[in-house]
């Protein structure tokens, strides 16, 4: 029997769910949209401190504004 830890066993479901096939058994894709950095510079004005809302491992995080992308 193996007994992952928490981290170890949500990575594991992500690696599975990555890996495994849909329905008609193609493999699952995620697609994302692609977003220019000039569109990301003025969903977050321009970067500006005021939308940081943290920092991580990759630097800072930014919450953006949804309306610039023209998602509702």
């Amino acid at each position: 029997m193996l007994i992952l830890s928490g981290k170890r066993q949500k990575k594991r479901r992500i690696l599975e769910y990555l890996s495994s096939m849909d329905e008609s058994g193609d493999k699952n894709i995620i697609e994302f949209p692609f977003i220019s950095f000039e569109n990301i510079a003025i969903a977050t004005d321009n970067f500006s401190d005021c939308n940081m809302i943290g920092k991580g491992g990759f630097g800072k995080v930014y919450k953006v504004r949804v309306k610039k992308f023209g998602i509702t």
